[in-house]
């Protein structure tokens, strides 16, 4: 039974992981994968919190207070 789980669990891992690449790839952030988040430049900062708060697969999600970006942050939110 527990091999069961193991495989189970590793392969839920697996799936997550290729889910939050993808994620990386499509907001271009997958050169920074292996990077703190705190070292990224600002608007790269707030693309991955959008990641980190698509990666849960959520159903539903609204972005607020865009004037802060500058135009090309904000054309780049645009997915």
């Amino acid at each position: 039974m527990d091999a069961v789980c193991d495989c189970r669990f590793e392969r839920d891992e697996l799936e997550h992981r290729e889910f939050a690449i993808e994620l990386l790839e499509i907001f271009d952030l997958a050169r920074y994968k292996d990077e703190g988040g705190t070292s990224l430049p600002y608007g790269n900062q707030r693309r991955l919190e959008i990641v980190r708060a698509l990666a849960p697969g959520p159903l539903c999600f609204c972005l607020t207070n865009r004037r802060r970006m500058n135009p090309s942050e904000q054309e780049a939110s645009c997915v």
